[in-house]
């Protein structure tokens, strides 16, 4: 993915990615905003990105500049598109914030997981790889399900490879699925990678099949090459997630070797 992007669009989407970050930082951070504050910030910025009102502060302006940027090449389809993942990321982090205790459920917190990797990482092929999906291929059922799987594998990896420093956070997969479950660490973990592999097997299922569907297969050539393209890239993110959070490759063996 990244040797097709240029500069531009490398830094763009890494500076999409530390904006979110400190975003959720502003959430989290034992002083950062008040419970009372979240709602008004949010309003505020998803106002901005959608050029409803103009920017008050660096946050705003940092967001338009960044949607701006990753945008600019864009379809207007792609830029709704993307900006509606923006909005759905900052609404995922007031949900996140507010003071009742996170439900101990694997479903709904895999759930929530998805929405930051996916705003943040899952947009960034394209982008970085300067070309886009045709709207008639990226609407399939199928091409939505391999991006959520992706967005799993990414998630789940990540929370694997991180456990030992998140045991007692319940936003952590593993975590979640060890409290709903009952069990003990080294059980929840081994079914947690069952399902990340699980999710792999699935990955490369459609892998195979989506390029030949009768949606795919009747379409341009060059349309077609887009697409594999797309499926590789997204395969490259979910190697690079997992390798972005190994502390020493004694790790890597289990999500390769099933």
């Amino acid at each position: 993915m990244a040797p097709r992007g240029l500069y531009p669009e490398i830094v763009y989407v890494t500076n999409t990615a530390a904006w979110h970050l400190l975003v959720r930082e502003l959430f989290e951070a034992p002083d950062g905003l008040r419970l009372t504050e979240h709602t008004e910030f949010v309003r505020t910025l998803v106002a901005s990105i959608d050029a409803r009102t103009p920017p008050t502060t660096q946050w705003h302006t940092a967001a338009i500049l960044c949607t701006t940027a990753l945008t600019a090449s864009k379809s207007p389809e792609w830029a709704r598109r993307h900006k509606h993942h923006w909005r759905t990321f900052l609404v995922n982090c007031l949900e996140d914030a507010r003071p009742e205790p996170p439900r101990a459920d694997f479903a709904d917190c895999l759930r929530r997981r998805r929405i930051p990797v996916g705003t943040a990482v899952i947009d960034s092929a394209e982008a970085l790889g300067r070309y886009e999906l045709p709207q008639h291929i990226a609407g399939l059922p199928e091409l939505e399900r391999f991006r959520l799987v992706t967005t799993d594998m990414c998630v789940l990896a990540r929370d694997l490879l991180r456990l030992d420093r998140e045991l007692t956070n319940a936003h952590n997969a593993v975590v979640a699925y060890r409290t709903q479950h009952c069990l003990d660490w080294s059980d929840a973990q081994t079914q947690v990678l069952a399902i990340y592999h699980r999710r792999r097997r699935e990955l490369h299922e459609l892998t195979a099949r989506i390029p030949y569907l009768p949606a795919v297969a009747g379409q341009p050539l060059t349309d077609q090459v887009t697409l594999r393209t797309y499926l590789h890239d997204l395969w490259q993110v979910t190697h690079g997630f997992a390798a972005a959070h190994l502390i020493n490759h004694r790790h890597w063996t289990p999500f390769h070797t099933r």
